[in-house]
């Protein structure tokens, strides 16, 4: 009998957790439709039902967290996303309203961090969207660190750079004909890549380095010289910086790499290798291995073994993907695009350049300049466009 009564009241408890369930999917439902016309007070009103009958439904209150966003409470938005991601770290949604709320109170960087966690495989088309974004994000926050590190270079020379911290800028075409151009960003990317599996080291990211070029105008030159590389390193808060030229008779590629200090304000190593063209990828792991060397860092087993991994061995794919990069610096998204493309059709496992395609921003993406002149209220209002442009896809 007590058997009997038990199984009664579970079946009552399970009947009462379907009813509310059932009535909390049709309060969010009527939300969605609010939403889908604008009417966000509305919706809020029945998100928040929603959640009283079932509390513990992340993506609901994620979905509250955004109305409130639309209703233009951003700080409120943030809250709630804020509390979403503490219970639920991986929630897809909170991640990507949050990283919006942030964008339009100007909290570049935070919302950048909050898009770093988003991953949704079920959206595919948005996550690449958000890779997008945070290219374009990317661009324009290293672009404002290095006006902001040129403008207070006095300030900087006091500031010992942080022990570990290594760059790696573009190595430079010593070619009569300029033929090794397409090579100059493709080998810095893989030697970035490979440092970066490196615990002991703090690797400065491609496009900070770039944009510090840029606003320094040193073009692809000069970079190697015993006064600028230690001084360039200083600005990028690089401990160390590695520079370099390509050069060599056909059918042959030497490297030469030097290694600036940014602490002893001098050219500290230097160091070249040669290979055939067609085994540039030897090179680039000579290089890394001399570097690593060079500066007495000890690899564990596990570093070693990333480090010898190779990105790809077919040279036409890594020119494409060099020009790629070279496009890329130059805002010229279309070109870009099909350079990459043109490099995963060459290697279809060539990870670098699967990663710089997915990354690259669309056709019709402001360019990094125009994302500088607008305010965050701009900056979110395109990034939510483009991100709902993706979702409806």
């Amino acid at each position: 009998m007590k058997r009997i009564r038990a199984a009664a009241f579970m079946t009552g408890v399970l009947i009462l957790g379907l009813m509310l369930t059932g009535c909390a999917q049709i309060l969010r439902t009527r939300g969605e439709i609010a939403m889908a016309s604008n009417n966000y007070e509305a919706a809020i009103g029945h998100f928040q039902e929603s959640l009283i009958k079932n509390p513990d439904d992340h993506e609901t209150r994620a979905r509250l967290g955004f109305a409130h966003f639309k209703a233009g409470r951003t700080d409120q938005a943030i809250e709630i996303l804020r509390e979403v991601l503490l219970k639920k770290a991986d929630e897809p949604s909170a991640s990507l309203y949050l990283g919006m709320a942030l964008l339009k109170r100007g909290e570049r960087g935070a919302a950048m961090a909050a898009w770093r966690n988003y991953r949704n495989p079920a959206q595919p088309i948005v996550n690449k969207e958000i890779k997008k974004q945070l290219t374009l994000l990317e661009m324009v926050e290293s672009r404002e660190l290095a006006k902001k590190a040129l403008a207070d270079e006095e300030k900087l020379q006091a500031v010992a750079a942080k022990p570990g911290t290594i760059g790696v800028t573009p190595f430079q075409d010593l070619s009569p004909d300029g033929g090794l151009r397409p090579m100059q960003k493709g080998m810095t990317a893989m030697i970035t890549t490979d440092l970066s599996t490196v615990k002991a080291l703090q690797v400065v990211e491609r496009l900070r380095l770039q944009a510090l070029i840029d606003e320094m105008k040193l073009g692809l030159s000069g970079i190697v010289d015993n006064k600028t590389a230690p001084r360039f390193g200083r600005l990028a808060g690089a401990e160390n910086l590695v520079a370099g030229t390509l050069g060599g008779a056909e059918p042959m590629l030497r490297v030469n790499t030097s290694i600036a200090s940014s602490v002893k304000k001098d050219v500290v190593d230097s160091f070249g290798v040669e290979a055939e063209k067609q085994k540039f990828f030897e090179l680039e792991k000579e290089i890394v291995f001399n570097i690593v060397k060079r500066l007495n860092v000890p690899l564990t087993p596990e570093e070693k073994e990333a480090l010898g991994w190779i990105h790809t061995k077919n040279l036409q794919a890594f020119l494409y993907y060099g020009q790629g990069l070279d496009a890329l610096d130059g805002g010229e998204w279309k070109t870009a695009r099909e350079f990459f493309e043109k490099a995963v059709k060459e290697d279809p496992a060539f990870d670098l350049a699967i990663q710089a395609n997915d990354s690259c921003p669309g056709d019709e993406a402001p360019t990094p300049a125009s994302l500088m002149a607008m305010n965050p209220a701009q900056v979110a209002a395109q990034a939510e466009s483009a991100v709902s442009a993706s979702q409806a896809s």
